[in-house]
């Protein structure tokens, strides 16, 4: 809960807190005796603060440049051949969706083998719409459906692309750490 006990000159505050879209939003509760009737309006600030995040989130979420990326790919899907010891190799869509107001990951993986690509690539992109809450004739549900290309090819040049783009984005988060690190001991990364 992002409620800090704040000091200014001689008097208490509760400052609450949130980021999001590149602004930040903040109020201050004046502690005055009693710091419980101080601390129930700073939390019902918060819950303000959280359900206008969440209209936020859901606004953000029915975009279609939150769910396709430059590349064509769509966030939270990807094609894996799934090898389970002496069983045959198993070509599946996985999904890995994070719905930021669900506080959960929802996960599952949809058969290409069983189903055939088109009707697995149509049934993953209805359950990322029934977990965003998107309608499926929503210019996000549309922008996805082009997408199929992408992921027709179980190549070796998408494998290879898969792979780039998640060493791209360890090395970033390395790199991140790194300068971290060194701002925290008063070192620039000039």
């Amino acid at each position: 809960m992002p409620i800090y006990d704040h000091k200014y000159g001689g008097l208490d505050y509760f400052r609450v807190y949130r980021s999001w879209g590149g602004q930040e939003f903040q109020e201050y509760v004046r502690i005055g005796e009693d710091k419980d009737a101080a601390r129930k309006e700073a939390e019902a600030i918060e819950t303000r603060f959280a359900q206008e995040y969440e209209v936020y989130q859901r606004e953000r979420a029915a975009q279609p440049e939150f769910h396709v990326r430059d590349d064509g790919s769509i966030r939270g899907l990807r094609r894996v051949s799934v090898e389970r010891g002496s069983r045959a190799t198993v070509e599946v869509l996985e999904l890995r969706i994070n719905v930021p107001w669900l506080k959960s990951i929802k996960r599952t993986t949809v058969s290409i083998s069983t189903h055939g690509f088109e009707s697995a690539f149509q049934q993953s992109v209805e359950k990322i719409c029934e977990w965003y809450e998107l309608d499926k004739q929503s210019p996000a549900a549309k922008a996805m459906h082009t997408c199929d290309a992408y992921y027709a090819n179980g190549d070796e040049i998408s494998a290879l692309r898969s792979v780039s783009h998640k060493a791209r984005h360890e090395l970033d988060n390395i790199t991140q750490g790194v300068f971290k690190g060194l701002r925290k001991l008063g070192i620039s990364g000039a």
